[in-house]
């Protein structure tokens, strides 16, 4: 197995469809820094701090999407090459052939999705500096605890693409996805819990607390907001726990179906 996952490593260094994938996303990310914020403007953040409370989850979506165009590029090429099929004629076992696959898919799409969820601050750091609507030390541990739901909604990606076999289909299944949670997300349904990979980072990205609104005789309605970044014991434990468990499962599970595959 350990070769494999050499064989896996070098292959993921060299494709540049992965590189260009995330040099993608980290533009649109920093990009979305960069616009949301606006010191004259008494509707939108006037530094990162109110820019990361007041987003919330709505670029995690197309973060999910980038994490299924990873995970496609990760996974399915060995496919339509026939590298899986070798594997297995020269020895190796199917377990050995997906654990090889499936673990560097899981923990570096999540790892880069991760990496991108923190780039969206930099520019509001750089140029406005941090401000004080929530803690920063909050808000990277929280990010930090995104990876850990990321992983489990990754490792769902890797059984997907296990059954399509085609990076290109996968973009399509991340399209899905992401049309998919933005509905849900309209409807507020699958929100601040553990439950699911998208409902953990729901809670793990709100910031709320409370707001109120007072009078000003030049400015008129002013509208004042008090966010809420803590950190409990309970939200850290839950997050890696659940989602540990749930990824163990999709392994199990992918694996249960890559068992039976015919690899036609």
């Amino acid at each position: 197995m350990k070769n494999i996952i050499k064989s896996v490593a070098y292959e993921l260094k060299k494709t540049k469809a992965i590189r260009v994938t995330f040099i993608v996303g980290l533009l649109f990310m920093l990009l979305e820094g960069l616009l949301n914020i606006d010191t004259t403007s008494s509707s939108m953040a006037h530094n990162a701090s109110q820019l990361v409370a007041d987003i919330s989850v709505s670029n995690i979506m197309v973060l999910i999407f980038i994490a299924a165009v990873l995970v496609g590029y990760m996974c399915c090429g060995d496919f339509r090459d026939k590298v899986v099929n070798y594997e297995i004629m020269s020895g190796h076992s199917r377990a050995e052939v997906f654990i090889s696959r499936f673990i560097p898919a899981v923990l570096v799409s999540a790892f880069l999705v991760t990496v991108l969820q923190f780039s969206v601050m930099l520019p509001g750091i750089i140029m406005y500096g941090w401000g004080n609507a929530i803690s920063l030390g909050d808000v990277i541990i929280r990010n930090m605890l995104i990876f850990f739901p990321i992983m489990r909604i990754c490792a769902f990606l890797v059984i997907i693409s296990f059954i399509v076999k085609s990076q290109y289909l996968m973009m399509a299944v991340g399209y899905g996805v992401f049309t998919f949670l933005g509905f849900i997300q309209q409807l507020e349904i699958d929100r601040l819990n553990f439950v699911t990979g998208f409902s953990n980072i729901n809670l793990l990205c709100d910031y709320s607390g409370w707001s109120t609104y007072n009078l000003d005789p030049v400015d008129g309605i002013l509208k004042y907001t008090s966010y809420n970044s803590s950190v409990t014991s309970g939200m850290i434990i839950w997050t890696i726990v659940v989602s540990l468990l749930v990824t163990a499962f999709y392994m199990f599970v992918g694996y249960s179906l890559f068992r039976r595959d015919e690899l036609n």
